[in-house]
């Protein structure tokens, strides 16, 4: 997450840069296999449709290849559109004005909340139990008892929580 600060605002990034590299190459990985697959298949149909004739065996790899090309096609559709629907979210806390603007914004569409002061309670940490480890991310807990989710990268407690601290010095300094 990057962190911009002066005086009368602050402003969080958080681009899942990450991500989206890895949802490319994935996508691209499987999207290739994919169409590589779909043309052997159609230029080679007697190799890879037939098993010693045209038996049984032969009608059994025809269906596991195509159902192995659809398992791929999926996977390379999840992936692709996984990777443009991931929100890099922005939030700009401007003392001055009193508010909170949070930007989620993917390659699709851009979705704008303004808060103002008297509707937050303040910066707090959530937890996620993953597989075998507990990570945290920044939320926004509103009066009305609902959180906004700030950060979509999970990371240390203690790191989420000196952010959430100076975050709500910064609010109440206002």
């Amino acid at each position: 997450m990057k962190i911009i600060e002066n005086e009368s605002e602050i402003i969080l990034c958080d681009v899942p840069s990450g991500y989206r590299l890895i949802g490319s190459f994935c996508a691209f990985f499987f999207g290739s296999f994919t169409v590589w697959l779909i043309f052997y298949a159609f230029y080679n149909p007697h190799e890879i449709f037939s098993a010693d004739g045209e038996g049984l065996p032969g009608k059994i790899f025809a269906v596991l290849t195509f159902g192995l090309a659809l398992l791929f096609l999926g996977v390379f559709i999840f992936l692709f559109v996984s990777m443009i629907l991931m929100p890099s979210i922005t939030t700009i806390i401007n003392r001055k004005a009193q508010t909170i603007e949070v930007v989620r914004r993917n390659l699709i569409r851009k979705i704008v909340k303004r808060f103002y002061f008297s509707q937050i309670k303040e910066f707090g940490v959530n937890k996620v139990s993953e597989s075998n480890s507990i990570s945290y991310y920044l939320v926004l807990f509103l009066a009305n008892n609902s959180q906004i989710e700030i950060e979509t990268k999970h990371r240390p407690k203690n790191e989420i929580e000196t952010l959430a601290e100076r975050l709500n010095s910064f609010i109440k300094s206002a």
